[in-house]
């Protein structure tokens, strides 16, 4: 008997019950047969078409629908009713209806039959599908757990819950909205709207406006507002709420909402406001600016010092990277940006110097420093600040060359040192040539070309240590006024024909040129150095120009030239279209010694003694030099205020002497062979002559009261221990107007290291010749 027929023959209105039993079915497995068949409300809920009553179904197809993870549980409930395990059963488990979905069926079955072997033979069942009831349930949880875990936290997050009903004009709050404000968990405000007289005086009316909006227009209330703690501090409150009924006019009835104490994060703030401020003081009082760089959009964010740093044209705050590169001098770009990228791929922080060019200000050197950023859910940045540390550079290359030029003072005053030693010797030598060379040129039947070459050679000699000291400026000058006119045009005739036939010099004198104040002899040599210079660095030929200017060096010039002042100055450049020289060759190019000439062409003494020259005179000296080009070298020469005298080479004549008329000379000078030489040459000039060796002698005869002398004559340095300037006071005070004449082989600067620094008067500089000595003689007598 099928289940269907079954309960109909027990209940007669069974198919009402059917029609009204949704969602129910009733089925019958027989275990002999090991057949399923069910009712239509069982077959449909398994997504079986109902063919006939009594129909039988295997039981794979009977339970095909079931919900893999429920299947064993549901195979080893029926195997314990199969067993004799289980009398009766009950399973809830899904299954996929013809509807699609999943369903969940809670099935009951028991044995109803045995056979005679007491086995179960036959079990009838019934399904009810428990679907909604299940989800309900489970819903109904699902909701109880997060009102249970809204409601931890809330108050783990501290966050007080509040509820209005405008209706009975009453406000409930939990504990934690009441505890924040200090308040005990017991206490309560009397109406709604009792909370409001806690609000600080300044947020009232803020919070009074942002209801009235909140009741008349929207659903929503988002405020923050400053309110009285129970100990009497001020707390600051953020308040979220939103009305949940409205009556018929949309006024409020309900409104919940919550509220945050968040005078933690005010404070916080405040404070990282007041030291944002007290950075961005710090910074801008350094000179510093700040910027941010967005690596992913190429964004810069500039503030306004770093705008001004730039110098940009159009204030913003936000400047394309491209256009910060464009600031950037085009020598350093290319690095610039190599160096950028290696930093954003390694993610290093950035430390730069770099030059912009500003729209204003020109070439500035920069300086910036950054450090990477990226936190959760921002993109890759760098922040960091800029600042112009032109003044900086410009120090430290000033402090370099100071550097290098207090080095190369204390070497030339080293080599001073000893060429100034060399000097007095070479010179006491050269006084004792020259001056019996001379000599001998009064005396017949002398050979005039063996004498003509003896002069020559002291006098070059005599030249050679000039070389010497005019590198050390330890050179005795003499400085006059000197007509640059006269000087270059006579130059330009004498060296036109010594040049060489593939070299032209030319000339470009300034009208109305001022005159100089220089050492005429220094000057000269120096200029013919510079032409003979230029001329070398033609070896194919050219023009060597000679250009001659007023110039006015302001202060400008002198920040960009070394130990320079400014003032009115004579410009005397000498111009090549020559071979130029390199950076290197150009930086050492005064240096004593250095040149490019090849062995025998050069000493490297040449540009060393201009430049020595050049400084002792208090002018400048600036080389201009591009390779493969050519070169000027300016000499730069103060102004002399009074017209100079006529340039006149000296030709001298040997016969023309001032003499003397038999005045009485005392000569006082500890090398013997410079004393006899001294003798002999005054006594050429007619004067008598009395000689001794050192400044205690002299002292001994004028006390002596023996012979009165018209004139002294004395070697400055003096053995025995007295100088000749300590002589020289002596006889001051007990002759008082008895001239003297001080000689000497020595440098000034060497006479003052031998302790003779009151050097108020004239040397008669050794080697000299006797024209020079007639004429110091007879100025001295005069």
């Amino acid at each position: 008997m099928s289940v269907t027929t079954y309960h109909r023959s027990k209940n007669p209105s069974v198919d009402d019950t059917y029609e009204s039993l949704k969602g129910v079915g009733f089925w019958e497995y027989d275990a002999d047969s090991k057949h399923y068949s069910g009712t239509p409300e069982s077959c449909v809920l398994r997504g079986i078409d109902f063919v006939s009553p009594g129909k039988a179904y295997l039981s794979a197809e009977w339970w095909r629908g079931v919900h893999y993870s429920d299947r064993k549980r549901l195979e080893k409930n029926i195997d314990q009713l199969l067993s004799s395990k289980a009398h009766q059963i009950s399973v809830r488990y899904r299954i996929r209806s013809s509807l699609v979905r999943w369903r969940w069926i809670l099935t009951r079955a028991s044995v109803v039959e045995y056979s005679e072997f007491d086995k179960p033979s036959l079990i009838r069942g019934v399904d009810v599908d428990v679907t909604e009831i299940y989800e309900e349930k489970v819903e109904n949880r699902r909701l109880q757990e997060e009102a249970e875990r809204a409601d931890i936290a809330l108050e783990s997050a501290d966050q007080g819950l509040w509820h209005v009903d405008f209706k009975l004009g009453i406000r409930i709050e939990n504990d934690t909205w009441k505890t924040m404000r200090g308040h005990s968990v017991d206490s309560t405000y009397r109406s709604a709207k009792d909370w409001i007289n806690d609000v600080h005086p300044d947020d009232l009316d803020q919070v009074i406006n942002d209801e009235k909006i909140y009741k008349e227009h929207s659903d929503v209330i988002d405020q923050t507002y400053r309110q009285r703690h129970a100990s009497g501090k001020w707390q600051w409150i953020w308040s979220r709420g939103k009305v949940i009924e409205r009556d018929s006019n949309n006024r409020p009835l309900v409104m919940i909402g919550t509220d945050t104490d968040i005078t933690r994060i005010k404070d916080a703030e405040t404070r990282y406001e007041r030291l944002s401020n007290t950075l961005e003081v710090a910074v801008q009082t350094a000179g510093m600016g700040i910027w941010e760089w967005a690596v992913n959009s190429q964004v810069n964010i500039w503030n306004q010092r770093t705008q001004e740093i730039f110098g940009l044209q159009t204030p913003s705050d936000e400047v394309a990277h491209e256009t910060f590169i464009s600031l950037v001098h085009p020598e350093d770009r290319a690095n610039v940006e190599s160096r950028l990228n290696n930093w954003i791929s390694d993610r290093k922080d950035i430390d730069l110097n770099y030059r912009i060019v500003h729209p204003q200000k020109g070439i500035r050197f920069i300086k910036a420093k950054a450090s990477f950023h990226q936190t959760i859910g921002e993109a890759e940045r760098y922040v960091g600040i800029v600042w112009d540390i032109t003044d900086t550079v410009h120090a430290e290359q000033e402090r370099v060359n100071l550097v290098e030029n207090l080095n190369h003072a204390r070497r030339l005053q080293s080599l001073g040192e000893l060429t100034g030693g060399i000097a007095h010797d070479v010179n006491n030598l050269l006084a004792i040539i020259s001056g019996n060379a001379e000599l001998l040129s009064y005396a017949s039947h002398v050979d005039s070309r063996c004498l003509e070459a003896i002069m020559s050679a002291s006098h070059r000699g005599a030249e050679l240590t000039q070389s010497l000291l005019a590198f050390s400026r330890k050179q005795t000058l003499q400085p006059t006024s000197v007509d640059p006119d006269a000087l270059i045009k006579s130059l330009s005739s004498m060296l036109g024909s010594t040049l060489g036939p593939k070299v032209t010099v030319t000339t470009d004198i300034e009208t109305d040129l001022w005159h100089c104040e220089a050492d005429l002899g220094q000057l000269e040599n120096s200029l013919i150095n510079l032409i003979v210079n230029a001329r070398d660095a033609m070896p194919q030929g050219g023009v060597v120009n000679i250009v001659a200017c007023n110039a006015v060096l302001d202060h400008s010039f002198v920040s960009l030239t070394q130990n320079s002042v400014p003032g009115e100055f004579v410009k005397f450049s000498v111009i090549d279209a020559g071979v130029g020289m390199t950076r290197e060759v150009l930086h050492k190019s005064i240096d004593p010694f250095f040149t490019t000439k090849t062995a025998g062409e050069g000493h490297g003494l040449g540009l060393s003694m201009v430049f020595g020259f050049v400084k002792q005179s208090n002018g400048h000296m600036t080389i201009d030099s591009v390779e493969g080009q050519g070169t000027s070298i300016n000499l730069f020469l103060p102004r002399h205020s009074e017209v100079a005298e006529h340039i006149k080479r000296r030709i001298g004549d040997p016969d023309v002497l001032s003499k003397g008329r038999g005045q009485s000379i005392l000569i006082v000078e500890d090398e013997p062979s410079v004393q006899d030489m001294l003798k002999n040459l005054v006594q050429l000039l007619s004067y008598r002559v009395t000689c001794v060796s050192s400044a205690t002698d002299a002292l001994r005869i004028l006390e002596e009261n023996t012979e009165s002398f018209d004139l002294i004559v004395s070697d400055i340095v003096l053995a025995g221990g007295m100088n000749g300037l300590e002589m020289g006071e002596e006889i001051s005070k007990i002759y008082p107007g008895t001239p003297v004449l001080y000689i000497s082989g020595y440098a000034q600067d060497a006479l003052r290291q031998q302790g003779t620094s009151s050097l108020e008067f004239d040397v008669l500089q050794k080697p000299f010749t006797v024209e020079k000595l007639a004429t110091s003689i007879a100025q001295h007598l005069a």
